[in-house]
């Protein structure tokens, strides 16, 4: 999990299946999209062979494609089950490649092969490579659970490096727009209510310099009325020491020329504290406001394919994540967040069991109890959510609440051992939702235990694992008939 690029993953890999089978040569390969084929990516075993493979496969391994997708051979021969598969006719049969049986014969024979196996990467449920084992001659195949388990974490590891690659071009174009954005900086002397302003605040307000009076008054008349109450509202709590400085409103150039300016400042204070000056920059975000509408509808929708990521691995509990994100909006509603955090937690909880695509399929769909080693890899799946989320540039700190929303009021939970205050708001509202919806769902070892018994077990727990505030706003919501799990 330490990988920055697959190629270390695909050498890892061949380390350490190697390490368990040092009898055997290993090869590992991997579907390549640049040309939609199966390339050899790198191996451990075949030392002193150099001058035969370079003749069979030439000098450049890596480079050699075995099979297209459209084409038979490997591609419909590899197995997806996750499992060590003998393949009787070799190395070239399994991958496809349009090898002579004579030169396949030759291969077993140099390389004194008796017997082939191998074990596929599921990158989203599609065999794309793989390791394969070719052992030598009265060689036994041994170690098969754990070199299972090895490359069905690589699988993981590949996917999740996939995601922040994805998640890299998603910040460039983000960084260009950002590049693209006329910035302008400000100072405010509140002592003697003088206001400077660059050459690129003149552009951005539509102002001449000769017209500016250069007053904290000149300020507020450009701002569009119904935006003014609230940008003052927020410089005032700044000069307070309330909060940092940042907004958003319309500035109104003419009738017909509104546009949108997003404001950011740093208050400034003399030795006994007092709010002497306050210095910042503003940017017309007015093309960003408009096509806002645009990026949340891309925004929800690269949320939908991750959630229905975790629901493709655990069909179980399809459905889970988008029920506690109902919920949890509720409660959040009824305990009086506002809109952006909302949005937030909306995020958060819609991506929460997101990590479970590190936890092998057989447990997640087990029907009778889990071993302590089987839990310990449930435990692990809000760190895995976390690092997953964690390289998404999102508004919110949407990996920190999925992190902890397995954390109990009472230190018991896991996996930071979190206690009351130490939590973050929206993960005390995302764990009493998450309970609430689990226990009215049926699970594989159980069935639905309803509504009712749910609400006892936080009335039970509340104040010991349960925030009592989110407690008594989640029964608030169902008492009050406010709310009901939508499909």
């Amino acid at each position: 999990s330490q990988c920055t690029r697959i190629e270390e993953i695909c050498e890892v890999v061949a380390a350490a299946v190697h390490g368990l089978l040092p009898c055997a040569c290993v090869v590992v390969t991997l579907y390549d999209p640049a040309v939609g084929a199966v390339r050899w990516r790198c191996d451990r075993g075949l030392e002193g062979h150099e001058e035969f493979l370079e003749r069979v496969l030439g000098v450049d391994r890596s480079s050699r494609v075995f099979f297209r997708p459209n084409a038979a051979g490997g591609a419909q021969k590899a197995d997806s089950s996750g499992r060590l598969v003998a393949y009787p006719g070799g190395l070239f049969e399994l991958l496809g490649g349009e090898v002579s049986e004579s030169v396949c014969a030759l291969f077993r024979r140099t390389l004194r092969i008796g017997s082939v196996y191998h074990v596929a990467f599921s990158l989203d449920g599609r065999p794309v490579g793989g390791v394969t084992l070719l052992l030598h001659r009265d060689a036994k195949l041994s170690h098969a659970a754990s070199i299972e388990g090895i490359v069905r974490h690589a699988s993981v590891e590949i996917l999740r490096l996939d995601a922040k690659a994805e998640i890299g071009r998603i910040a460039s174009r983000l960084a260009l727009a950002t590049e693209s954005a006329h910035i302008g900086v400000w100072d405010l002397d509140l002592t003697h209510d003088r206001l400077e302003w660059d050459s690129r605040m003149f552009e951005i307000y539509g102002v001449a310099p000769a017209q500016f009076s250069r007053t904290y008054e000149a300020w507020r008349n450009a701002l569009h009325p119904d935006d003014l109450g609230p940008a003052e509202d927020a410089l005032q709590a700044a000069i307070r020491g309330e909060r940092a400085f940042h907004t958003e409103f319309r500035v109104c150039r003419s009738p017909d020329d509104v546009r949108h300016v997003e404001a950011h400042g740093t208050v400034l204070r003399g030795a006994d504290g007092t709010a002497e000056r306050v210095i910042g920059v503003n940017w017309d975000v007015t093309d960003r406001a408009r096509a806002g509408e645009r990026l949340r509808a891309s925004l929800e929708g690269t949320v939908r394919v991750l959630s229905a990521l975790t629901d493709l691995r655990d069909p179980y509990t399809a459905g889970h994540q988008h029920k506690v994100a109902q919920l949890a909006c509720a409660i959040a509603e009824a305990l009086g967040l506002g809109a952006d955090r909302l949005n937030g937690l909306r995020v958060a909880a819609s991506l929460h069991d997101i990590g479970k695509i590190s936890v092998p399929a057989e447990i997640l769909a087990k029907p009778s109890g889990l071993t302590p080693a089987e839990f310990g890899l449930i435990r692990a799946h809000p760190q895995a959510a976390h690092d997953v989320l964690n390289g998404i540039d999102f508004p919110w700190p949407v990996a920190e609440v999925v992190l902890e929303h397995h954390e109990c009021l009472d230190g018991s939970g896991y996996p930071r051992g979190l206690r009351g205050d130490e939590i973050l708001l929206e993960a005390r509202i995302l764990a009493v939702a998450d309970v609430v919806e689990a226990m009215c769902s049926h699970r594989p070892y159980r069935p639905a235990v309803g509504l009712p018994a749910a609400l006892r077990e936080l009335g039970e727990h509340r104040g010991i694992l349960y925030a009592p505030e989110v407690v008594d706003a989640c029964v608030h919501v169902f008492s009050q008939g406010q709310f009901s799990f939508q499909a």
